[in-house]
């Protein structure tokens, strides 16, 4: 079977003349999906109480467990947040760490995650240690595991990794990863900010304690939409980051369902007062539209994109591939060392001068364009960033 991309490209808005290359900061949305979540806004605005007290309870449930049956979980272990920002910040505020054992990250996390995880440290006199990654278009999966399995240690007490590298697009082998870590008595926490919707995610054979996800980056699911997975049996671990009416309740009934589209424990994390729930309402429909096109037809058209950009700007001198060529440890997303900086200044030429969205940061290697192609771009579009890069650096 054939996608014909050009006609589903315009199931999509476009900013006349740009070159959108950035699906790893926010995905753009499909009209079918904005359309449900306006239909949810529309009826919000009209009668405020019908859709919260009565036509959100009966809608909740469904979307979570559309949501759940798409990451393989239980619609009991997934409690819907607003991104992998306000699922982490739950478990930095929620869990107990212990005093004098240490938080393992890898130096390739988001920078914000790792702010939360270096103030829960604080907070309990626990200390960060971090483990270097790899960085180029040769290594190895044993490579990876090797690193691992020296730095995961008897004063490792919880280890914070990315499915998928927001500076690389590295992917980990997580499940791996996390049968180590659990071997050995260490939490794992998973970000999934990049994985839902660019690899397939199975989270029940992944074997990791917390998985936080977004839905409004490959998933292509309004922003607003994320959530927050629970392995079953560690609810009682972390408590929520907002205290409102659902709280308080029977601990011993807190896995039964209640009256809200959610379990009591759910609920306890989820209700933070009134909120807009259409984001999480239209999860579904960006899993629906995926799946009319057939996720395994994105996602070769995502690894053939990719390529397409390795082969284009590898060639220009100077520039260096930072992500592996091994098709397990790299998909849609790839990363570039730059023969010079600053990279603030690189971004703004790109966009000023070029009109393409793609964003220039700053390494420990030096300048990276990080470079997100998903099933809506095209080959011109690449193009035009080789041409510009060859600009940049003649």
């Amino acid at each position: 079977m054939v996608a014909d991309w050009s006609a589903i490209r315009d199931e999509f808005e476009s900013m006349p003349g740009v070159a959108y290359l950035n699906t790893g900061t926010c995905g753009r949305t499909p009209r079918s999906v904005m359309r449900e979540a306006a239909e949810w806004r529309h009826r919000l605005a009209a009668e405020p109480c019908e859709i919260l007290w009565r036509r959100l309870p009966e809608a909740l449930w469904p979307a979570r467990e559309r949501v759940a049956s798409f990451v393989g979980a239980r619609p009991e272990n997934i409690i819907f947040m607003a991104n992998v920002t306000a699922g982490v910040n739950t478990l930095t505020n929620g869990l107990k760490l212990e005093r004098g054992r240490d938080v393992l990250l890898t130096d390739q996390e988001y920078g914000a995650m790792a702010f939360a995880w270096e103030r829960a440290a604080s907070r309990a006199s626990a200390s960060i240690k971090t483990i270097a990654l790899p960085v180029g278009a040769n290594f190895s999966k044993q490579d990876l595991l090797d690193r691992f399995d020296t730095a995961l240690n008897r004063q490792t007490q919880l280890l914070f990794i990315s499915h998928i590298s927001t500076a690389t697009g590295l992917i980990l082998p997580v499940h791996e990863i996390c049968a180590m870590a659990r071997e050995r008595g260490i939490l794992s926490v998973i970000d999934g900010a990049h994985a839902p919707g660019m690899i397939d995610v199975d989270l029940d054979s992944i074997g990791c304690d917390f998985y936080a996800a977004n839905g409004h980056k490959w998933l292509l699911a309004p922003c607003g939409s994320g959530f927050l997975f629970v392995r079953p049996g560690l609810e009682d671990r972390i408590e929520p980051l907002v205290v409102s009416w659902g709280w308080k309740y029977d601990q011993a009934r807190s896995q039964s369902r209640d009256q809200e589209g959610s379990t009591h424990f759910i609920r306890s994390h989820e209700f933070q007062g009134t909120r807009d729930p259409a984001p999480w309402l239209a999860m579904p429909a960006a899993i629906r539209f995926a799946e009319q096109i057939g996720v395994d037809l994105i996602q070769a058209r995502d690894r053939e994109l990719a390529n397409f950009s390795r082969r284009r700007l590898a060639s220009i001198p100077g520039i260096e591939p930072m992500t592996p060529d091994d098709p397990g440890l790299s998909a849609a997303l790839a990363a570039y060392r730059l023969p010079q900086g600053p990279a603030v200044e690189i971004q703004r030429t790109l966009w000023q001068q070029h009109l393409i969205e793609t964003p220039v940061l700053d390494r420990p290697q030096g300048a990276c364009l990080r470079v997100s192609t998903h099933f809506y771009n095209t080959e011109d579009e690449i193009d035009r960033l080789f041409t510009a890069v060859k600009l940049l650096f003649p």
